[in-house]
């Protein structure tokens, strides 16, 4: 919820065009990797989710609550990812965050290309 809340103030703070440097970081850095994160956890195979609770050490009964909640956890990535899009995906948005004097205004370096 906090991160689905943050995107909607983000994209509140475009509309009024009164985003600040930590608003810009999180369009810029935080966004992508969420996202990024989440796109690799879930081309993660059944076998390495399964590999990553042995590696953890997790007990038998915190396997099967891992496994019961899947699917409401998988709704809950979906509606991340959704409230994020909606902000990154924006044309004006795409535009002031490769706009020079938007980011030399909120004194920002220019962010880190993302791995495609």
């Amino acid at each position: 919820e906090t991160i689905e809340a943050a995107a909607l103030a983000l994209g509140q703070d475009f509309d009024r065009e009164t985003v600040d440097a930590a608003g810009a970081d999180r369009a810029r850095v935080v966004f992508p990797i969420i996202l990024e994160t989440i796109s690799s956890l879930d081309r993660l195979s059944p076998t390495a989710h399964a590999q990553l609770l042995k590696v953890t050490s997790a007990s038998n009964k915190l396997q099967a609550t891992f496994n019961d909640q899947r699917v409401h956890r998988r709704r809950r990535l979906q509606l991340i990812v959704s409230a994020i899009c909606q902000v990154l995906e924006r044309e004006d948005v795409k535009r002031l965050l490769v706009d020079p004097h938007f980011l030399a205004h909120l004194q920002l370096r220019p962010a880190p290309p993302l791995p495609q």
